[in-house]
């Protein structure tokens, strides 16, 4: 499988930053990018899916819960470098950890997989 050009722009975006967060033009092309919404949707099932609800949407009965990701006052309210940030350095006084171990690409994939759940997004029910 070769890689298409607006990726590898998109890998020089990133990388060219000196190792800070990725540009807003990396940001924009990874939620705009279906190729990254599919990766990020298997990297929730994975990793965010115990908390989150397999459909983004888990409600549970603690003082502070988690976001629903489909619901448009969240979609409209988080850029995706709020998203970027949340996800890479978790939410403190909460139980969502940091995943900065996961690295860049795998980060943005998860932020491309959130912001493409609000309306619109089919939700399955499992």
């Amino acid at each position: 499988m070769t890689m298409g050009l607006p990726v590898a722009l998109s890998g020089l975006l990133l990388l060219g930053c000196g190792g800070g967060e990725p540009t807003d033009a990396a940001l924009n092309e990874a939620v705009a990018s279906p190729e990254a919404r599919a990766r990020g949707r298997v990297l929730f099932e994975d990793r965010c899916r115990q908390c989150h609800g397999p459909n983004a949407a888990q409600r549970t009965r603690g003082a502070r819960q988690p976001p629903d990701f489909n619901a448009a006052a969240w979609q409209q309210s988080r850029t995706p470098r709020m998203v970027y940030r949340a996800v890479r350095d978790g939410r403190p006084g909460t139980a969502m950890p940091g995943w900065k171990s996961l690295g860049d690409r795998a980060l943005l994939d998860l932020v491309a997989y959130l912001k493409s759940r609000g309306a619109g997004a089919r939700v399955t029910r499992q």
